[in-house]
């Protein structure tokens, strides 16, 4: 009775902990997809910035 009852604690542990574990491991490929994505709109929005920059410049220096 003591072996069942000891093997369904651990079960009940694995079965939390393997949770825990699915749950964190989606947190952090969220955080570095929003990391990525982040990234590229920087870039996306330096990109944009750069090229009005020197269309102004083109402008100006006439």
């Amino acid at each position: 009775m003591a072996k069942l009852a000891f093997a369904k604690g651990i079960w009940s542990y694995v079965c939390k902990m393997g949770v825990a574990l699915r749950k964190y491991s989606d947190e952090k490929h969220h955080q570095l997809n929003s990391t990525a994505g982040a990234s590229m709109y920087i870039q996306k929005v330096r990109t944009s910035f750069v090229s009005w920059h020197s269309w102004r410049h083109q402008i100006h220096s006439r």
